[in-house]
């Protein structure tokens, strides 16, 4: 025999995830032209290189409004001396992002102990300490990317980086000339490495040009190293398929730019 079934309240269960955004640490991002490999050029020769730091510890998407950025390099570590950060407020920025801190030394009134978060340019003093105003010298560890980009017309392009994370977007750019006139093509160096006995081009060789690591050579055993100074220049090379010898007897361990 049938029998009717209570009506049964449904409940329902909603869990609610939050987020505090003021316990998420902001981390900066800095993009700047690298005068060590751009040989402090500002403008830039049509389809030549121009090479750019990307600075910061978060995760980062690297774009350009003309051309796709090349990365050349990989978290470079870069020592900053002795520099002279003002204290308003208790708070003061550094230049770069922050990696770690080597020494800290106030220029007459102290703030007393300094803070940071890793990967951000801001400091934070004691709030106990005078009245917030301050000047500290601070040496300080950063990092970097290096990337490059090149252009085959006349354009101003804005290379830039955007990192995104839980309640904060970080960006910054900086814009690249790139001009017919703006260089004479003639100093633009690109070297070639082949084996000396067989004359065949060498993929992968480490190149070092004036003491700065500038990459490795491409399938046809060429790097580009844009443009050069006047000058010789020291090179010295390695390959994990050769055996470096005691002595170069062949006189091939600098060039000469005209």
């Amino acid at each position: 025999m049938a029998t009717d079934t209570p009506d049964r309240e449904v409940g329902s269960l909603t869990i609610v995830v939050e987020t505090d955004c003021d316990n998420i640490n902001i981390c900066d991002l800095l993009v700047e032209l690298d005068d060590e490999y751009n040989f402090g050029q500002s403008c830039f020769g049509l389809n030549s290189r121009a090479y750019f730091r990307v600075y910061g510890v978060i995760s980062y998407n690297c774009k350009a409004t003309l051309g796709g950025p090349t990365k050349n390099a990989s978290g470079v570590a870069l020592k900053v001396e002795e520099e002279y950060v003002s204290f308003s407020d208790w708070s003061g920025s550094t230049e770069y992002p922050i990696w770690s801190v080597v020494s800290t030394e106030w220029v007459g009134r102290s703030l007393g102990t300094l803070h940071f978060v890793k990967g951000s340019s801001g400091f934070t003093a004691d709030k106990t300490k005078s009245d917030g105003y301050g000047v500290c010298k601070i040496t300080y560890n950063t990092k970097f990317d290096r990337w490059y980009l090149t252009s085959p017309i006349e354009a101003d392009i804005i290379a830039y980086a955007v990192g995104k994370g839980v309640c904060w977007e970080e960006s910054a750019s900086v814009t690249i000339e790139f001009r017919e006139t703006c260089t004479e093509l003639d100093n633009y160096v690109t070297l070639v490495f082949k084996n000396f006995k067989t004359q065949a081009v060498l993929e992968g060789v480490a190149v070092t040009v004036d003491g700065i690591h500038r990459g490795n050579t491409d399938a046809n055993g060429q790097i580009y190293l844009g443009l050069m100074g006047g000058g010789s220049h020291r090179v010295s090379a390695t390959h994990a398929d050769m055996t470096p010898t005691a002595g170069d007897l062949l006189g091939n361990d600098n060039f000469v730019v005209s």
